[in-house]
């Protein structure tokens, strides 16, 4: 029967013949295509993986020194190069100020053990009245539920910064430095400040001027709570490591506050300063 269809109309059936053909070549270059994209996915990957590993190098060298707001920047963007660069130096400040807040303060609740210690003994010998022993012990329990504040605030505030810099949990044990960098002698003027804002739109420049002020008030509180300390405590608290929890049994939790209280605004006043040079994208002058 196919043989006399053939016969019959020859035609048709070398023109299905044709498109068999032609259909098994298309086939094989299809597949020729396929293998060449899937050799460039390859290769793709392999590179990928290579600039992966190297960016895990340099970030393990980085968090093998201290952290600093210069290496958390370079951290998060190795990690994730769409990463902004300001909202980790906000957040690696927050953390700075909360890591020197609790190491104070754990060195004043180890005095304020201390004083309530040798209350207990003054008492057992009997030169010290029980209320002076409550009085001690009552300070001893203000200055612990400070330190417990401080320790969940600044969890919370590390979790954010290991986040932004891309960390595993494995990479997150860093340390940094309890003090910040030093602040400037002068401020420069809104007049020193505006020449940098030339490229930026009114809208922007008048942002600019904003955070500017604010640096400036933020400045005035920095001198103002500077007065209110004493130069035994920001001895201290330059090297507080060198320190033991003794040298706080004649401080106060005032005392204590008000140094707590400056490196917050100190925080406050590198944030604003790193908003500002966000803005002029550059250093300020």
């Amino acid at each position: 029967m196919r043989r006399v269809l053939m016969m019959k109309y020859p035609l048709f059936f070398f023109a299905l013949i044709a498109t068999c053909s032609y259909r098994h070549v298309r086939d094989d270059r299809l597949t020729d295509q396929e293998q060449s994209i899937s050799t460039s996915e390859l290769e793709e990957s392999s590179q990928a993986a290579l600039d992966r590993q190297k960016a895990k190098s340099a970030i393990q060298s980085l968090l093998n020194d201290e952290l600093t707001v210069g290496s958390a920047v370079q951290i998060a963007l190795l990690n994730n190069p769409s990463a902004n660069p300001f909202e980790v130096q906000k957040a690696f400040y927050h953390c700075q100020a909360g890591l020197a807040q609790i190491n104070l303060l754990r060195l004043f609740v180890d005095g304020m053990e201390l004083g309530f210690e040798e209350a207990e003994r003054q008492f057992k010998l009997g030169s010290l009245e029980v209320f002076a022993v409550e009085e001690k012990k009552n300070k001893w329990d203000q200055a612990m539920i400070e330190l417990e504040k401080i320790l969940l605030t600044h969890e919370a505030q590390r979790k954010e910064l290991n986040c932004l810099l891309g960390l595993e949990l494995e990479e997150s044990d860093w340390s940094t430095s309890l003090a910040f960098s030093s602040i400037p002698k002068d401020e420069p003027s809104w007049q020193q400040v505006e020449i940098r804002c030339c490229r930026l739109e009114e809208k922007s420049v008048s942002l600019a001027h904003t955070v500017h002020k604010k640096i400036l008030f933020v400045r005035s509180l920095l001198d103002s709570y500077d007065a209110q300390i004493s130069s035994e405590l920001k001895t201290i608290s330059q090297n507080i490591r060198a320190y033991g929890g003794y040298h706080f049994l004649g401080k106060s939790i005032q005392e204590i506050k008000t140094w707590m209280n400056y490196q917050a605004v100190l925080r406050d006043y590198w944030i604003a300063h790193a908003e500002l040079e966000r803005m002029i994208t550059g250093k300020i002058p």
